[in-house]
């Protein structure tokens, strides 16, 4: 998925990118839980590929993946993410870095 948010060809990034949006954005609380449940049991693997998509240097890949980081924390389903990414130092510095 990651590959296809980096595409260079902006339809194609832009609909994997709504597809992101539409996984953080479930209406139900159950479906929510199941995205939870598996971004933690995935955590190392989810972090490294939306840190990637924020690395780059494509405008739009940054500033959707932010948006898509952005839903997750919204959520209080998601707390547990939420904490363990504030109180990682690397992806800390990865995201101050992005205002340089």
């Amino acid at each position: 998925m990651a590959d296809l948010a980096n595409c260079p060809i902006f339809e194609i990034s832009s609909e994997a990118f709504q597809a992101f949006h539409m996984l953080f954005t479930l209406k139900k609380e159950k479906d929510r839980k199941v995205v939870a449940e598996f971004i933690i049991k995935n955590y190392d693997k989810f972090f490294k590929m939306l840190n990637s998509m924020i690395q780059t240097q494509n405008y739009l890949s940054i500033r959707d993946s932010l948006r898509n980081l952005y839903y997750i924390f919204e959520d209080p389903i998601n707390e547990i993410i939420t904490i363990k990414f504030i109180s990682n130092k690397v992806t800390f510095l990865i995201y101050s870095e992005i205002d340089r």
